[in-house]
């Protein structure tokens, strides 16, 4: 859900419950499991005091039953300062093969601290770490950068493991991760990942985080969809 900003309180609170009822009605329920904050930045905006009250109130009163934050960077966990942290559960990044910013300890150790979930996304980089012609992307991304993933897709391959087991085999290889969010444009599709995921095997796995321990990329504006150019 965003925030939008607004003047007053009273404003402010009967906008995001309009909007709220909205999506309760488009759902046909009385209440969500989960309400997922999709900027971080709302938590420094000059409007976070009504979001943090309003949230709180709606999750005593058991409208949300629980609320995440959604964020892009390591950065961003520096918004949610100890006296809000509390209120969240989760907190959903993104984390794949080639981008482990979020693997560090000392931000895991700090989430666990919380009792904070890690809900990860983009564990295919949108769809790039999945494709075996990256020609195509010679406009957007370094050589460099596709020359890396290449070169893991090649040592993936000496090892009989497709773009695909790969991806998913890095992700449910650690611990910490408590959920997977995936999108797909076919059920033919969402089916090939739940069986990819469910038919790799422990040898695999194993292999694939000694691959991962040099997959890792860091330049943000490659693997930050936020930077990117058009794909199109």
């Amino acid at each position: 859900m965003k925030f939008d900003s607004y003047t007053d309180r009273k404003s402010a609170f009967a906008a995001w419950v309009s909007k709220l009822d909205l999506s309760l009605s488009r759902l046909g329920v009385k209440s969500i499991s989960r309400l997922l904050l999709h900027r971080a930045s709302d938590l420094k905006s000059d409007h976070a005091t009504w979001i943090y009250d309003w949230l709180k109130s709606n999750i005593e009163s058991r409208i949300i039953q629980s609320a995440g934050v959604s964020v892009y960077s390591p950065l961003d966990l520096s918004l949610l300062n100890p006296h809000t942290i509390n209120l969240f559960s989760s907190i959903q990044c993104p984390l794949s093969i080639v981008d482990q910013r979020f693997t560090q300890s000392d931000i895991l150790k700090e989430l666990d601290q919380y009792n904070i979930k890690l809900e990860i996304r983009s564990i295919f980089l949108q769809g790039i770490l999945l494709q075996t012609n990256l020609s195509s992307f010679s406009g957007v991304f370094s050589n460099l950068f596709l020359e890396h993933i290449s070169n893991l897709q090649f040592k993936a391959l000496a090892y009989q493991l497709s773009p695909l087991q790969t991806c998913l085999g890095y992700v449910l290889g650690l611990d910490f991760v408590r959920k997977i969010v995936i999108g797909c444009t076919t059920l033919t599709e969402l089916k090939q990942i739940i069986n990819t995921a469910s038919s790799l095997t422990n040898q695999q796995l194993e292999i694939i985080a000694k691959l991962s321990k040099s997959s890792g990329w860091s330049n943000e504006e490659e693997i930050d969809p936020r930077y990117w150019k058009s794909l199109d």
